[in-house]
């Protein structure tokens, strides 16, 4: 967000800032502001709200597997994320992204 609104000339600060993206997605729905948010939030999509693609380059996150310690030994759970990090590795970037070893 910082960029963005730096790339425009915005405030450094945005002038509000909300946990959880439903919420997020709700206030922008009723007309109570703009948001930028993930694709992935918008997956269940609302005709109320209007959504645009950001020019410039692609925004990047980090996401990580997580399980419980006693359950990383398992197979199923091995299986599970051996194929996270494939699909992650196919992803535009994520070749250079994924940790050897993962």
């Amino acid at each position: 967000m910082d960029l963005v609104l730096a790339a425009v000339g915005g405030p450094g600060e945005p002038p509000s800032q909300f946990d959880g993206l439903a919420t997020i997605l709700s206030l922008v729905a009723r007309g109570v502001g703009v948001a930028l948010l993930p694709r992935l939030t918008l997956a269940a999509g609302d005709a109320r709200v209007a959504v645009r693609t950001l020019p410039g380059r692609r925004v990047a996150r980090d996401l990580y597997a997580v399980a419980r310690a006693s359950a990383v030994r398992r197979p199923a759970i091995a299986l599970l994320i051996e194929a996270l990090t494939a699909a992650a590795r196919g992803l535009p970037g994520g070749a250079d992204r994924v940790a050897p070893g993962d």
